[in-house]
């Protein structure tokens, strides 16, 4: 079992985003995941039992103003995940996404941003996943609202994700 939960994330209008930041994000949240899975999966797949669970982002089902390399960093891992599993399930291994809302960790300190209000418990949230990727469940969504929210246009959530980004920059 493997279970990829490393990433970073950044904060600001794009074009003021240092290089070094995207590059550091991509190179966590993207390369060394993909990484990962490829040499897990090799041994897995050549076994034929195993699970992966890659840890992406509610982030991963929208574009996200303010945090535009994270929320696409975390896009491709969901979309890569998604397409290991298909070809893993033949082999008999398990392949699986978690895609969590905001939690209440030093991410968003770390990140140069606030909590945000209502972020869920890490606990809680781990709770939840386990059980979930136990089960096989191709992608997993903590939290009722953060699963409701997949429901909504993209445009309507892409907004309210900037509304929050800004007044994050404002204070």
């Amino acid at each position: 079992m493997l279970v990829n939960n490393a990433g970073i994330g950044g904060s600001g209008e794009l074009w003021s985003v240092p290089d070094k930041t995207d590059k550091d994000m991509i190179e966590i949240n993207v390369r060394s995941a993909v990484v990962l899975t490829k040499l897990f999966l090799s041994d897995a797949c050549a076994r034929g039992y195993g699970s992966l669970l890659n840890v992406c982002s509610v982030a991963a089902f929208q574009p996200g103003p303010y945090m535009a390399s994270y929320y696409a960093s975390k896009a491709y891992l969901h979309s890569y995940t998604t397409a290991a599993r298909y070809e893993a399930k033949k082999y008999g291994v398990s392949v699986s996404s978690l895609c969590p809302g905001p939690l209440d960790t030093d991410f968003f300190r770390n990140a140069g941003a606030n909590t945000p209000v209502g972020a869920m418990s890490a606990e809680k949230a781990a709770e939840y996943a386990v059980s979930k990727f136990l089960k096989g469940k191709k992608t997993i969504v903590p939290g009722f609202y953060n699963r409701a929210a997949r429901l909504l246009p993209q445009s309507l959530k892409t907004a309210f994700v900037a509304s929050i980004k800004r007044q994050d920059k404002n204070k």
